[in-house]
């Protein structure tokens, strides 16, 4: 069985897919690497081109996550352009959105595992909406803004349980494994 690397310097990113990898009888190991990201407004475009340097840097198979969201008010940004939004914007995204009279949003979430031979895309998409401020709960930025339809509260606000139920970075990692079930990849990796 081939090791399975998980690129982030997030530990709250890694410690989820962790767990949410075990549920799907998948192991990762953290590889910590730094990859310089593509300014792109395109998911696909970013996970693609960090997928293929992680894999140049480890020569083994590597899981790389792009997060973001499309605003309704933004026409869709930030967007792939995440990471420079929120570093200007900081924890006024909320404040900006609702005063722009559309809280409207969708998260996203792009994986892609390249193996050397294929790069395989998944994404999950949760639409729901900004909050009115910004939760001290949680450390992962879109989590504590994000409403998903439906949810009483922010992502970072759920349960494990509940955000694995509804959450993009489930919907994207089961979506994966569906696609590398039966192929020499996904029995490299040990799945069944």
């Amino acid at each position: 069985m081939s090791n399975l690397y998980f690129l982030t310097s997030n530990d709250y990113k890694f410690s989820e897919y962790e767990r949410l990898c075990r549920a799907l009888d998948l192991t990762i190991s953290r590889w910590p690497g730094d990859i310089q990201e593509i300014q792109e407004i395109d998911f696909h475009a970013m996970a693609r081109q960090k997928a293929l340097e992680a894999y140049k840097w480890l020569l083994h198979p590597v899981l790389v996550d792009v997060s973001g969201m499309r605003l309704a008010a933004l026409d869709g940004l930030p967007g792939g352009l995440n990471r420079q939004f929120w570093d200007i914007l900081h924890n006024n995204i909320c404040e900006v959105v609702h005063k722009l009279g559309d809280a409207t949003a969708t998260m996203v979430v792009s994986l892609a595992l390249c193996d050397g031979r294929k790069i395989f895309f998944a994404d999950g998409e949760v639409a729901g909406e900004l909050d009115t401020h910004e939760s001290s709960v949680g450390s992962f930025h879109l989590d504590r803004t994000f409403i998903p339809k439906g949810a009483p509260c922010v992502l970072s606000e759920l349960t494990e349980v509940e955000r694995d139920s509804i959450g993009p970075r489930a919907l994207a990692l089961s979506d994966l494994v569906a696609q590398l079930r039966g192929t020499s990849t996904g029995r490299e990796l040990g799945l069944r």
